[in-house]
């Protein structure tokens, strides 16, 4: 199986910074050697820019919605470019710090999931 490994360090959408540090703490922790180590062929693809939770005063339920958005289509224009090149269809990482809370999902395949 090929993976496309993109790193997404925003915390754009979030009510406080620290999630957009989640690709670099997790390459970081070994996480191309773990995924190469249990037999994965991985191509590392970088990151997209930093989006860095800033408060949004305005709309306090929808904190920087525009940056959200923005985001969101940097990730599908990049997973786009990955299917292009048959890697991984999509993977997502995400780290709160202040709530110990952090998920890996990735699908490998147009029909199936890994």
């Amino acid at each position: 199986m090929r993976l496309g490994l993109i790193g997404v360090p925003s915390s754009a959408g979030a009510h406080g910074p620290g999630q957009e540090k989640a690709p670099a703490a997790l390459r970081h922790a070994g996480l191309l050697g773990a995924l190469r180590e249990a037999g994965l062929e991985v191509e590392e693809l970088g990151d997209l820019p930093v989006a860095r939770f800033q408060p949004d005063g305005a709309n306090p339920k929808r904190q920087s919605l525009s940056r959200v958005v923005r985001v969101a289509r940097q990730v599908a224009d990049t997973v786009a470019a990955a299917v292009e090149r048959d890697l991984v269809h999509s993977c997502s990482v995400a780290i709160a710090p202040s709530r110990s809370a952090s998920w890996l999902d990735c699908y490998a395949g147009k029909e199936t999931s890994a």
